[in-house]
């Protein structure tokens, strides 16, 4: 299971398509509003949530990341989601790369 969310709507990874990726994010940012964007992934051995930087909370104590999971997380960082001002182009690559691995 894959899911994405942006703000308060969530779909499944698989029903996604790239304007509603771009129309959420852009809406949000005409808003003057910082934009949450959450992939959760629990997939086979990988179970973890990927938020922009205004998502973060920081509750508990995690685990560390297992070989795959770890990939993900680099890839994330790699397309600077790790960043409140994201490219949304970044954000859709990242998303298509996420299905070839998962």
């Amino acid at each position: 299971m894959v899911k994405i969310s942006i703000g308060n709507a969530e779909k499944d990874l698989g029903d996604i398509e790239e304007s509603w990726i771009t129309q959420q994010v852009n809406r949000r940012r005409a808003d003057g509003v910082k934009v949450l964007v959450r992939v959760i992934v629990k997939e086979g051995d990988m179970n973890v949530v990927l938020t922009t930087p205004s998502g973060r909370t920081r509750e508990g104590k995690s685990r560390p990341p297992r070989p795959r999971e770890e990939a993900l997380f680099n890839l994330w960082n790699q397309h600077g989601l790790n960043n409140d001002e994201f490219s949304v182009v970044n954000l859709i690559t990242f998303l298509r790369q996420l299905k070839s691995i998962v």
